[in-house]
């Protein structure tokens, strides 16, 4: 069984790899950027060069176990804060997410770098698969798609044994933030705005954790998909929502939003998952699966 490292192990995507992990057997480790955080995690900010967590001596007993995996997860999010922070998100997402890749490959790790759709802009109901041009938009695109240019790099240079993956990750839907607000509101009878001119194509952070795991065990590099399997818009999902719910689906008003939005937001949906992800055992997450995974987290959340 190989070693596991989750960079960014506290957030939505982090903390679903790293219990998946450790329920399969895995030996694993995460990184927390908090100076006073978990115990079982070791200190990492990407604000800063990752030379001292590179030294840290739990580091150098995850590399004593075996073949180690790199999951990184950890960045600065959101498409807003990337447009009007460019500078600041680019040395998180970009500059040290790169230097940390580069030194663990380098090392003899197999390097996973979760992307996105924004890496191709606003691709309407065009999927598009895993070699195609990345045409990012936005700032968070173009800071992702300069990332996977540096994997591919790594990828081909890297020691026996080591490589590095970019996975492509579409639109992840959870019980937090803006779907878990839609569902409280639903839940108390309360109608809610949602766009008919935006379209997603939902995954879970279960669904992620399985693929990328899937893919680190495989240690192939090159570029991988994970999507759903159809395009619908935030209009028709939240309708399905207040449906599975059981609330009235007359308390989801279409609005339409795309005008106002400007280049700052991608308007992609679904991922063409094509030869490299088959082949790694990968499916698309059915548009009923990711429901039921949102509805099942929320309600564990109540």
């Amino acid at each position: 069984m190989p070693s596991g490292l989750v960079i960014g192990a506290e957030g939505l995507l982090g903390g679903a790899l790293l219990a998946k992990l450790r329920a399969a057997g895995w030996v694993v480790a995460g990184t927390t950027r908090r100076e006073k955080g978990r115990e079982d995690l070791i200190g990492l900010d990407l604000a800063d060069p990752p030379d001292r967590f590179l030294l840290d001596a739990r580091l150098e007993r995850l590399f004593a176990e075996g073949p180690v995996c790199a999951f990184l997860l950890a960045a600065a999010t959101g498409y807003e804060r990337c447009e009007t922070e460019p500078v600041a998100t680019r040395i998180v997402n970009v500059d040290h997410t790169v230097a940390t890749a580069r030194r663990l490959v380098e090392r003899g790790a197999f390097a996973v770098f979760p992307s996105s759709s924004a890496v191709f802009g606003d691709t309407g109901a065009q999927a598009l698969g895993e070699g195609a041009t990345t045409r990012p938009t936005t700032e968070y695109g173009r800071q992702k798609a300069e990332v996977e240019r540096a994997m591919a790099k790594f990828a081909a240079g890297a020691p026996a044994n080591a490589g590095a993956a970019t996975v492509r990750i579409a639109k992840v839907v959870h019980a937090g933030g803006r779907f878990g607000e839609w569902m409280n509101r639903l839940a108390c009878g309360t109608p809610i705005e949602t766009a008919r001119d935006m379209m997603l194509s939902p995954v879970s952070p279960d669904y992620v954790a399985r693929g990328l795991s899937r893919i680190a065990e495989r240690r192939a590099s090159g570029v991988y998909h994970l999507s759903g399997a159809q395009d619908v818009s935030y209009f028709e999902f939240a309708r399905m929502l207040a449906g599975a719910l059981g609330c009235s689906q007359s308390l989801v008003r279409a609005v339409e939003v795309r005008a106002f939005l400007g280049a700052g937001v991608s308007n992609s949906g679904r991922l063409h998952m094509g030869n490299p992800s088959r082949d790694a055992g990968l499916e698309p997450q059915t548009l009923e699966s990711a429901l039921t995974d949102l509805i099942r987290e929320f309600r564990g959340s109540r």
